[in-house]
């Protein structure tokens, strides 16, 4: 006759009783606690049993900031911090200051960025990181799904192209890695705009220093694949919020003071509002910038005019210092293709200039369209580049590219008062 199995030593102790996980040494349990994938895991283990929630908050520091590692990708981990602790930056109207203070301004962002390295965050703050980290994934995942759509439109060549090789590791980093990048430009420049009804030397000067802004920004700050990468994700956003169809002026002055309140509103507009419930959410915002100077963000991230931090012959690289050091260099090769090809649109015989100022702007268009500096470079030479080439997109966009918003945010500083402008509504 068969007889019920004895229960073996592993399973009760000396006295009979049924082993539980608490009765493992302190130091394997703290293990546990220490290898929680995310800081929710680590609270829920923490408040699951009073063994483990003493060992918590003898070590909570310790544990939250180790987690915050295994949760955030390490190349991804300093973008993060020095974004979730960037609201310290800030930097005055850029009609007030001279270049020497907006240099000042620029390097507080690379020593925010190098102080963050030997900090430790407390639980509270550890666990509004993961928050915001969960949101920055969120739109990640976002982006790979829509970008090569947009509302009922498709860009059938990227679609397929995600189709048949999925995203890469290195393309997920670098789009939360310019989320973040975004983030931490927002706040130092989020709050600038360009006052109206001024003289032209005021107008002049604000581009001189517009100008100087960006070329600071990548000198001390980012390098310019990574700036490339900034205007990519921004132009996402900016499809994501906007319609095609409506006036150019209308959109820029509405999307650059969206943009500007960051990633939070971001998410909350392009990850929880339905495509059918998104127009009225913007439209109590967009109420709102109407009733603003214009915001200057947009021009802030944008290429400038001419050949200024960009739109040049790539340098060596020895020369550029990158925000996330070598965990960003993997951008360079596709950031060294759209450098050349713009180089080669802007050095151009005068006789040319019109022609070839339209073929750039055509060009940099069709790269924001799709966002075509956070890809890989295979994806690039096989899937996109081709399809740059072509005077049209072949997918029926509502327009073939995305507008300039140094030269737009300009025209509209100087040209404030269209009449049709305090009527239209968000349906256009």
């Amino acid at each position: 006759m068969l007889q019920s199995p004895t229960p073996s030593h592993s399973q009760h102790g000396v006295s009979g009783r049924v082993a539980k996980l608490t009765d493992l040494p302190s130091e394997l349990l703290l293990c546990i606690l220490e290898f929680s994938p995310d800081m929710s895991s680590l609270i829920n283990a923490s408040l699951s049993h009073p063994k483990f929630y003493s060992l918590f908050k003898a070590h909570e520091k310790i544990l939250a900031n180790g987690v915050l590692k295994i949760e955030i990708p390490e190349d991804v981990y300093i973008h993060a911090r020095t974004a979730f602790s960037a609201p310290t930056l800030f930097m005055p109207n850029i009609d007030t200051i001279d270049h020497a203070t907006i240099t000042n301004c620029v390097e507080n962002v690379a020593k925010l960025r190098d102080s963050g390295m030997f900090s430790e965050f407390l639980i509270p703050e550890a666990l509004s990181l993961s928050k915001a980290h969960r949101k920055v994934v969120e739109l990640t995942d976002t982006f790979f799904r829509e970008c090569p759509r947009w509302r009922q439109q498709c860009f059938s060549p990227l679609q397929k192209s995600l189709v048949f090789q999925k995203e890469s590791r290195k393309e997920r980093t670098r789009v939360q890695q310019a989320i973040y990048m975004f983030e931490i430009l927002r706040c130092l420049c989020g709050s600038m705009y360009v006052a109206k009804d001024m003289d032209e030397a005021y107008y002049m000067r604000y581009i001189s220093n517009i100008t100087f802004l960006q070329t600071c920004l990548v000198s001390h700050a980012f390098a310019p694949w990574e700036m490339h990468q900034v205007i990519a994700i921004q132009a996402f956003f900016r499809r994501q919020l906007q319609r095609f169809d409506r006036e150019g002026h209308y959109t820029e002055r509405a999307i650059a003071a969206l943009l500007a309140k960051g990633i939070g509103f971001l998410h909350a507009a392009i990850c929880d509002v339905a495509y059918g419930d998104r127009d009225s959410l913007l439209d109590i915002h967009e109420q709102e910038a109407r009733c603003k100077p214009l915001c200057a963000f947009g021009m802030v991230l944008s290429r400038g005019d001419g050949q200024t931090w960009t739109r040049k012959v790539p340098r060596s690289l020895d020369t550029y210092n990158p925000f996330g050091g070598t965990a960003s260099t993997h951008g360079i090769p596709t950031w060294k293709r759209i450098e050349l090809k713009m180089a080669i649109l802007i050095a151009a015989k005068p006789s040319w200039a019109d022609t070839l100022n339209w073929e750039r702007d055509s060009f940099e268009g069709r790269l924001d369209l799709w966002s075509a500096s956070l890809w890989d470079e295979v994806r690039w030479e096989n899937d996109i580049e081709p399809t740059l080439r072509e005077g049209r997109v072949e997918a029926s966009w509502g327009k073939d590219q995305h507008q300039n918003p140094f030269r737009l945010g300009l025209h509209l500083a100087r040209n404030d008062t269209f009449h049709w402008f305090m009527e239209e509504n968000v349906q256009g």
